[in-house]
């Protein structure tokens, strides 16, 4: 169960009732958005060219907020919106082949109460 969710600075931080924590980059959240609009772009292979400004709006989160007790949503600093459910993000995160020495960095709290 989650207990909480910290915004950093590249990162959400979201702490579990049961000790895990996992830091996910923003980054990766904002090109797992599964609304229509970035389904077609992703569809067509449009990559998408920004400037510095722009790729700083478009992976900085301006609010976040839940969608019940099953979803949050994240409205971006260039006010797009996507909503995440909590199983969809953790299971596709937490399954990634991350290096370990990445993986590492990725949850620390996790590995310092192992």
């Amino acid at each position: 169960m989650l207990k909480e969710v910290k915004k950093k600075a590249k990162a959400l931080e979201f702490g579990f009732v049961d000790g895990r924590v996992l830091e996910i980059p923003t980054s990766w959240l904002r090109s797992r958005c599964s609304c229509a609009l970035c389904v077609a772009n992703s569809a067509q292979s449009q990559p998408l060219f920004l400037t510095t400004a722009e790729s700083q709006a478009f992976e900085s989160v301006k609010k976040m907020e839940p969608v019940g007790n099953y979803a949050f949503s994240v409205t971006w600093g260039d006010s797009h919106r996507s909503i995440y459910s909590y199983e969809r993000i953790f299971l596709e995160f937490e399954n990634i082949p991350w290096p370990e020495h990445l993986r590492a960095n990725l949850n620390p709290a996790q590995e310092s109460a192992s």
